[in-house]
């Protein structure tokens, strides 16, 4: 598998992920209500860090 195709493969899951977790779209919970901005603001943090030690865990170290 290509990197382009994995990058691909990434995204797909992570939408997956975001749709089962956190609604059908973003800003909304599991009911389609609005999430509060300082709710969101956590939720996105909590995202970035996850995604940066995935980075970290694959070595790429950004």
């Amino acid at each position: 598998m290509s990197e382009s195709e994995h990058n691909k493969q990434e995204g797909k899951l992570e939408r997956s992920f975001m749709k089962q977790n956190f609604g059908p779209h973003p800003g909304r919970d599991m009911q389609g209500d609005a999430v509060p901005d300082e709710e969101q603001e956590l939720i996105d943090k909590d995202l970035k860090h996850l995604h940066n030690q995935s980075d970290d865990a694959r070595g790429s170290g950004e």
